[in-house]
């Protein structure tokens, strides 16, 4: 399969159509404009150009992307997990097709975000080789600069990948103000065994130091110059998994939520697939909620971005990395907690102070005030290296024909996905992860019957609040929970033929609670709220009707629900697409099951 990948790559060096184009250095400034205007990704092979051994070069010294990408991923097999790809029947059945699951979220530390630190560390030893003088498996460790001046948001990624790596892993803090953010990423990597060291000089003896420390020991520096490029090849190595485990894909479906943070998976596997197998068709499936990350109050909590990097050790103990800073367990902690943190890591309060915006957090300001420092970090990284990640933006991607469709999807059409994605193939994600599968669920995806499709499911990690929360309301929005609101005689005897209605349309009393304090309830009547489960909407209507006809006042929480009334007037489309489902010898639908599925709310 390599040497086929190599004459493939050569041969189409030669005709000119991936980009990576026979033009010399010295190409006149007409031509050079028009090959960027024309000929599809040689603004993003430009972007490669300037990295030493980092990356493979063909004959003619042009970038050889895919060749490039196979030896990272040579590397990623013996230190990451190649993770399962497997098809799988009931949804091949639904959808009419060749179905298969690549399960991302059983990577380590449960996303691809790791390869992307992978990426960082293979590309920078590989550039610095000579210096270093050592195999990989030899090599002592990395060394690794945090400027507090400057974004740091893949610092604490590429530290605990390497420590995974059985690497070691030193972290030189330069003199300046310290924010939040730069507080928990150091305190996670020293809880983990990194070794912290704040240097006592000014900024620029502290890059000579850090690369001098490198040099006597053997070990890789981490340069951030190339860090995009090579975030880039390491996500794109699960494209190249994706093509080596199932021969002939038609199309691949890639989950995303904001760009900012996904760009390099999206970017990686699109450029792969199409260099790789050109009428591949790459379809990007992302979550419109909450798309500039602006929105507070979301189903998917902000917490699950932080996954496995907001746990820390001690004293053989995992915690969440607030309470490990609420050194007092008073449910919130002080800007002197944090100095005390610092100074534990043998940091300087005055060298390195804290900028922080206010005196106390709670959990809900903490994890507010981290997210947004992790956006704002975000926001500065595409600034600096804005020449390259204009490149691969979505809009570029999508003229250079690397992305052939953008499907929308809604918060509510992923909180389902959430659940069938337990049902129907016993994944567990973190809610995000489920993106691809609401694209597939919503309609937008034509199919063809034979057709070969792979979905990349993500987000292993999920905090067990968080899944509670969506759970609970994806199963509102498939009529499977709700909660009936009654203004009843307060008497055990109004309760107890309410509970007898229900009990006779075989719903199930989950919990009930009672509220003698609204305004605006009569006299001697209270408020009653039961929490039922149900089987489907028409359970709920039924219920309703029959309460109604008795003449006591009831309303219920999800039919009120804009979100649920779409999911109620699409829920035939998919029904009616399960009972046509053509049986087969080896599966055949049980009845009970193929009656009525509600599917997804519709986008309007």
């Amino acid at each position: 399969i390599y040497r086929m990948s190599q004459k493939e790559s050569k041969k189409r060096s030669t005709e000119d159509v991936t980009g990576n184009n026979n033009v010399p250095k010295d190409t006149p400034p007409a031509k050079k404009a028009r090959l960027e205007e024309e000929e599809p990704g040689f603004k993003i092979m430009q972007g490669f150009k300037d990295i030493g051994n980092g990356v493979v070069r063909s004959d003619n010294k042009e970038i050889n992307f895919d060749a490039t990408v196979k030896r990272v991923a040579k590397y990623a097999y013996k230190y990451l997990k190649k993770t399962p790809q497997y098809y799988y029947e009931l949804l091949s059945q639904v959808f009419n097709c060749h179905c298969q699951l690549k399960l991302e979220n059983l990577q380590l530390f449960g996303d691809i975000y790791v390869r992307n630190c992978f990426g960082v560390i293979i590309g920078n030893f590989l550039n610095q080789h000579e210096r270093i003088n050592r195999e990989l498996s030899d090599c002592p460790g990395i060394v690794v600069v945090m400027d507090p001046e400057k974004p740091a948001h893949q610092v604490e990624g590429i530290v605990l990948t390497a420590l995974h790596m059985r690497f070691k892993a030193i972290i030189y803090v330069a003199p300046g103000h310290l924010s939040l953010l730069q507080c928990v990423q150091l305190y996670s990597c020293h809880t983990k065994g990194a070794k912290v060291i704040f240097h006592k000089g000014d900024k620029e003896s502290c890059y000579s130091r850090s690369k001098q420390h490198a040099t006597d020991m053997h070990m890789i520096i981490v340069d951030h110059q190339f860090m995009q490029q090579y975030m880039m090849l390491g996500s794109a190595t699960v494209a190249d998994e994706m093509m080596e485990q199932t021969e002939g894909i038609d199309t691949l479906v890639i989950p995303l939520r904001l760009y900012s943070v996904g760009w390099s998976y999206v970017a990686g596997i699109s450029v792969f697939a199409k260099l790789l197998r050109k009428n591949v068709r790459v379809i990007v499936v992302q979550m419109t909620e909450d798309i500039t990350g602006e929105k507070e109050q979301t189903i998917f909590p902000d917490r699950a971005e932080m996954g496995w990097l907001s746990l820390v050790q001690e004293e053989g103990v995992l915690r969440n990395i607030f309470d490990a800073f609420d050194m007092r367990n008073q449910g919130k902690f002080s800007s002197d907690d944090l100095e005390n943190i610092i100074i534990q890591m043998g940091g300087d309060s005055f060298r390195n102070k804290l900028q922080l915006s206010q005196n106390t957090w709670s959990l809900t300001e903490f994890m507010k005030t981290i997210n947004k420092q992790r956006l704002a970090s975000l926001d500065a990284a595409w600034s600096d290296f804005n020449s390259f990640l204009s490149c691969v933006d979505l809009p570029a991607l999508r003229k250079q024909g690397y992305i052939d469709e953008l499907v929308e999807v809604s918060e509510a059409q992923t909180a389902v996905a959430f659940i069938r994605s337990l049902e129907y193939t016993h994944t567990l994600t973190n809610g995000k992860g489920c993106i691809a599968f609401a694209g597939l669920f919503s309609g937008q995806i034509k199919l063809r019957p034979d057709e070969k499709v792979v979905l990349l499911i993500m987000g292993g990690f999920v905090d067990v609040i968080d899944f509670q929360s969506i759970f609970d309301y994806g199963l509102g929005l498939i009529g499977q929970t709700f909660d009936l609101e009654l203004d009843l005689p307060d008497n055990t005897s109004a309760l107890s033929s309410v509970l007898k209605v229900v009990g006779e349309h075989k719903i199930s009393v989950y919990e009930i609670s009672m509220d003698r304090s609204s305004e605006r309830l009569k006299q001697y009547h209270v408020r009653t709220v039961i929490n039922c489960r149900s089987r489907n909407f028409d359970q709920q209507r039924e219920v309703m009707d029959v309460l109604r006809g008795m003449g006591i006042t009831c309303t219920s929480d999800s039919l009120k629900n804009p979100a649920v009334e779409a999911s109620r007037s699409t829920a035939t489309a998919l029904a009616t697409q399960l009972n046509n489902v053509p049986s087969s010898p080896a599966f055949k639908p049980a009845p009970a099951f193929s009656k009525s599925i509600p599917t997804f709310p519709s986008l309007s």
